[in-house]
Parts: C-alpha cells; structure tokens; sequence
C-alpha cells in the first residue's frame, strides 16, 4: 500500500495530538502540509512549536497566528451562544 494513503487513512481517523476522532461538530483545521488537527490541539501546539506535529514541517509565524485567531473567534461564538442559551432560561 502506498504510504501517501496510509498516512491519509490515518489522518481521517482523528486527531494525532489528542488522538480522538473527528466529530462533525468539531473545529478541525488543515496546516500548509495538508495534516489536519482539532482546531483546540492545534492552536495550543504551536504556541510552543512552529512545526506539524506529523510530519515536522515548518508553520510560519502568520500561519499560527491566523489558526489562534480562528481559535479564538470560535471561543467567542461558543460562549456567546452558551450566555444566550443561559439568558433563555
């Protein structure tokens, strides 16, 4: 079996930070490389690494930021809907 289709028969199973499969409710980002991670393993990685996590290629400084700052508005959007479902009550 070629390795290219191993490697993306396991990259549809899940998360290789967290190890989790993907849900379709989660937040799942693909880096430059096309690996893809749950967006809350992904952000938190590169605030300490600027590589993949798989196959260690170089995440540019803009690139994280724009994964943090997508990271970040889904946290807003999140907590918003929560504070409204908790005004409804």
């Amino acid at each position: 079996m070629d390795e290219h289709v191993m490697e993306t028969d396991y990259q549809s199973l899940g998360c290789s930070i967290c190890l989790s499969s993907y849900m379709m409710s989660c937040n799942v980002h693909i880096l430059s490389c096309h690996h893809r991670f749950h967006l809350s393993c992904i952000t938190p990685w590169l605030s300490k690494s600027k590589t993949c996590p798989t196959c260690r290629s170089i995440i540019t400084t803009a690139a994280a930021r724009k994964i943090r700052r997508k990271f970040l508005r889904e946290k807003i959007l999140h907590y918003s809907v929560l504070l409204l479902s908790v005004m409804d009550m």
